[in-house]
């Protein structure tokens, strides 16, 4: 199951608002969270609930922190 472009669009808004600064990570980023999203999307979860288990699963100390550790 593929994202759509409204939720294409609300993954990018949420690491945009994490204020990471890599242009190259945030685009890996939301490849990363894409593909998770859609994974569990596959599952049968709805958007939200998917959203933020990958989100957790990845960066469960905050995207920030993700950049600090690159």
């Amino acid at each position: 199951m593929q994202v759509s472009t409204d939720q294409l669009q609300a993954l990018k808004a949420y690491i945009h608002q994490s204020n990471i600064t890599i242009t190259t990570l945030k685009d890996d980023l939301l490849d990363h969270l894409c593909c998770v999203v859609e994974k569990k999307m596959g599952e049968g979860r709805g958007f939200d609930v998917a959203m933020k288990e990958a989100v957790n699963e990845l960066a469960p100390e905050g995207l920030e922190r993700i950049e600090q550790e690159t």
